[in-house]
């Protein structure tokens, strides 16, 4: 059995059910985390489990390079390749609840892959579980060890309210249950904790006995970090049903795996779905800009109908940010090209007072040159890209716009009207005029073929002959 060279002498992470745990080490791509477990609790059982663990690297696990005795404590110690941080520290730092459930809904991801280690229960708790970057990612990884057999459940007196939580009801009363039961009561622990749930002042002053009731941590839904729309909203009642199931009192009565909680978390952080039920309001926009450029065409859609909703309730400096923040951080817009330039140029005619900013007109032109990228993109891009030349003063660029525009689509007569309006400006009135001899032309087309009634026709020949 390898020796331990040193104890640690870094900073103290804090108490678990299994040991405390130190850092030893934290440098960049590189950290080594040492967990001290009381002598009296490293049986012949526990070592016997730590011999499974060492026998097969699994995913995601950090590796225990040294193991043995220390003093009064058995010493294991963890390496992990890259920079690190502790599950508890990536919550604390997560930038809202959003960010925090997404890192629980991460854990369910890898969680299958832990599962196929035979020493069971696991130990999901915020301590137990580091997060490992990995390019722009922080990845869960687990530091394995097996299960401490605590002669009484006062010997977890010093396990804070943090951790307790997570620990299974029947462990703390001694009633033989599954170890899967056990992992997936703490699984549900760390969703509530992501959502904002924290402990009551327990009834009793210990702490123990209360958890052994199930009743240290009592996650609901109007008492948690959730907004209030998203708390009140099916997602966030639903979110906390599967939660109440995952720590249900009964191990039996537990799903037998991370899916539940995985499609509740989703549900519960998609802020598309959670707008379209909240509808155009300042509640909805809220929600709609937090997403991320990580989460790509998501991002783009949020973005994209928040802009669109600013508009409508006349923040026109929020749209403004929103689409520089849409444009900066992603410039693959894709299919949102042509829904992003309809949403600059309300912008642009919002104010008809005031000359357009520079960055918005760059912005509304790049995405017009991007949408007319496309054979089939129509009329509109270059009717658009007329209109905003002819704010901006370049009427003869209107002019080769309003061309474009009537060329592309016979029966925008929109179009048609604007291409003479640009040679009047151009003082073509020759040209003006034999536009408009085209105009009536086409009219006459569309209503001989069905696709323009009488009375509309009359005031589409009563607008070129004005």
């Amino acid at each position: 059995m390898p020796s331990p060279e040193y104890t640690p002498t870094g900073t103290r992470l804090g108490s678990t059910d299994r040991g405390t745990l130190w850092w030893a080490e934290r440098a960049p791509g590189h950290s080594r985390i040492v967990r001290l477990v009381d002598q009296d609790f490293s049986d012949e059982r526990f070592k016997n489990e730590l011999t499974v663990i060492l026998a097969q690297e699994r995913h995601r696990m950090a590796s225990v390079v040294r193991h043995g005795h220390v003093g009064e404590h058995y010493r294991l110690e963890y390496t992990v390749g890259g920079d690190c941080q502790t599950l508890e520290e990536g919550l604390a730092a997560a930038p809202d609840w959003r960010a925090r459930l997404r890192l629980v809904r991460q854990v369910c991801d890898v969680l299958p892959r832990w599962q196929e280690c035979p020493v069971r229960p696991l130990g999901l708790t915020q301590r137990d579980i580091v997060l490992v970057r990995r390019g722009e990612q922080w990845l869960p990884w687990l530091l394995p060890c097996p299960a401490v057999r605590a002669a009484s459940p006062r010997q977890l007196l010093a396990v804070d309210d943090r951790i307790l939580p997570a620990v299974a009801p029947e462990v703390l009363r001694g009633v033989f249950a599954s170890d899967a039961g056990k992992d997936m009561y703490a699984l549900g622990t760390l969703a509530a904790q992501a959502a904002g749930c924290a402990p009551a002042r327990p009834r009793s002053a210990d702490r123990v006995t209360e958890q052994a009731r199930n009743a240290l941590l009592r996650p609901r839904a109007d008492a948690c970090g959730l907004p209030p729309s998203v708390a009140a909203g099916a997602a966030g009642h639903q979110l906390f049903a599967v939660i109440d199931r995952y720590r249900h009192r009964d191990p039996n009565a537990r799903p037998p795996d991370a899916a539940l909680l995985d499609t509740a978390v989703g549900d519960v952080t998609d802020v598309l779905r959670l707008a379209d039920a909240l509808g155009e309001t300042a509640e909805a926009l809220d929600l709609l800009c937090l997403a991320t450029s990580a989460e790509g065409g998501a991002f783009v859609q949020s973005h994209l109908r928040a802009i669109e909703i600013s508009l409508r309730l006349g923040q026109l400096d929020r749209a403004r940010q929103l689409a520089v923040r849409l444009t900066t951080q992603r410039g693959d817009v894709r299919e949102g090209w042509r829904r992003l330039a309809e949403a600059l140029w309300r912008m642009v005619e919002s104010e008809p007072d005031v000359a357009p900013e520079a960055a918005l007109v760059e912005q509304l032109f790049t995405a017009l040159d991007v949408i007319r990228r496309d054979p089939n993109a129509g009329s509109e891009p270059y009717r658009i890209a007329c209109l905003l030349h002819l704010r901006l003063g370049q009427d003869y660029q209107a002019m080769r716009e309003s061309y474009e525009a009537a060329q592309r689509n016979p029966y925008d007569l929109a179009a048609l009207l604007l291409y003479r309006d640009c040679l009047l400006r151009l003082d073509e009135p020759e040209a003006a005029a034999a536009v408009v001899a085209e105009a009536h032309r086409r009219i006459d087309n569309l209503v001989k073929n069905g696709m323009l009634g009488e009375g509309e026709a009359r005031l589409w020949h009563a607008r070129f002959d004005g």
